[in-house]
């Protein structure tokens, strides 16, 4: 939480940062990938709030039926202690669990959203690769959400076309590239001890599944909690791994341009970009 605070500027800067032209869609088509992106997001949200909010909250009603604390380890208090002050503790732990479990909720799907969208702009860039060189693919040219290179002054050939739309697509890979470069190096630190104590509290979960749990309501809460942590780790892992394979993708996109339309100057651009 601390790490946030001091960011979040630069956090605020990353997001506006998305707003610019170049991340803009030009075609339906690539209003597609950004719309996935945003139902995979939400759909992580969603199971996360579900199993760690909702999981502070049947706690809580628990806590009232049985009169147990949320945490136990509370000094003087406990179900010997009057039943009002139990509930002003009690309400006092859910609290502070439900706003940690809600930071915890908010800090993750961040880091994942962001590469998410970061994966969804890597496919767009995909789409406009294997569109260079063919003109009955391009969308409509009077679309000009996406800031382009301006054409070379009196050579508007279509050779000269095909080297601007190439070279619009590497600036638009040079800016996604560095975007996802000044999130790994602003998350990097955080995201890797996140990942740490999850998987080890993971494991003492599972271990204490196996192993210390008799009644079926301990079984229910360790299997809730470790559903949640499950889904904690896994959309840092999955989102990673989607941005790691559209990387790969974008360059193979290249093998579908109209190679014999270049000339020599679009040719070595290219190579050059490939060799990236």
């Amino acid at each position: 939480m601390e790490f946030f605070y001091k960011n979040v500027f630069k956090i605020q800067k990353l997001i506006r940062r998305l707003e610019g032209e170049l991340y803009q869609p030009r075609t339906a088509e690539e209003d597609y990938p950004l719309e996935r992106a945003r139902k995979k997001t939400t759909t992580f949200w969603v199971l996360y709030f579900i199993f760690s909010d909702g999981l502070v909250t049947k706690w809580l009603i628990i806590s009232c039926i049985y009169t147990i604390m949320l945490v136990p380890a509370w000094p003087v208090v406990d179900h010997t202690a009057p039943y009002g002050v139990f509930l002003m503790v009690l309400g006092y732990q859910f609290v502070a669990m439900f706003l940690n479990a809600s930071f915890n909720i908010s800090w993750d799907s961040l880091v994942a959203a962001l590469l998410a969208l970061t994966n969804a702009h890597l496919h767009r860039l995909q789409i406009q690769l294997m569109k260079v060189g063919h003109p009955q693919l391009r969308g409509s040219s009077d679309d000009k959400r996406l800031a382009t290179v301006e054409t070379i002054p009196d050579q508007k050939n279509s050779k000269d076309d095909v080297y601007n739309e190439l070279l619009r697509c590497i600036v638009f890979h040079q800016e996604i590239t560095g975007f996802l470069r000044d999130v790994l190096k602003l998350f990097s630190g955080p995201m890797l001890l996140q990942l740490y104590c999850s998987v080890f509290i993971l494991c003492i979960t599972e271990f204490r599944l196996l192993t210390d749990v008799n009644t079926t309501t301990e079984t229910i809460r360790a299997l809730t909690y470790l559903i949640c942590l499950i889904i904690q780790v896994v959309q840092y892992c999955y989102f990673g791994n989607e941005v790691n394979y559209m990387s790969q993708k974008v360059h193979q996109a290249t093998a579908f341009m109209n190679y014999p339309a270049m000339d020599i100057r679009t040719r070595k651009l290219l190579i050059a970009f490939q060799q990236l």
